[in-house]
C-alpha cells in the first residue's frame, strides 16, 4: 500500500519537477541574452573610444 502511494506521489510530482526546469532554461537564455547585450555594448564603447582616440 505504501509503495503504491509513493509511486503515485512520484508520478504526481513529475510535472512539478519539469516545470521549474523550463523556467530555469528560460532564465538561462535571458541571462545569456543580457550577457550578449552587455558584451556588444562594451565592444561598441571600445570601438567608439578607438575611433575617438
Amino acid at each position: 500500500m505504501s509503495t503504491l502511494a509513493t509511486g503515485t506521489m512520484f508520478e504526481y510530482e513529475q510535472p512539478c519537477c519539469t516545470a521549474p526546469s523550463w523556467r530555469l532554461i528560460l532564465r538561462h537564455f535571458e541571462h545569456l541574452r543580457m550577457v550578449n547585450y552587455l558584451l556588444s555594448r562594451r565592444q561598441a564603447k571600445r570601438a567608439e573610444h578607438e575611433a575617438v582616440g
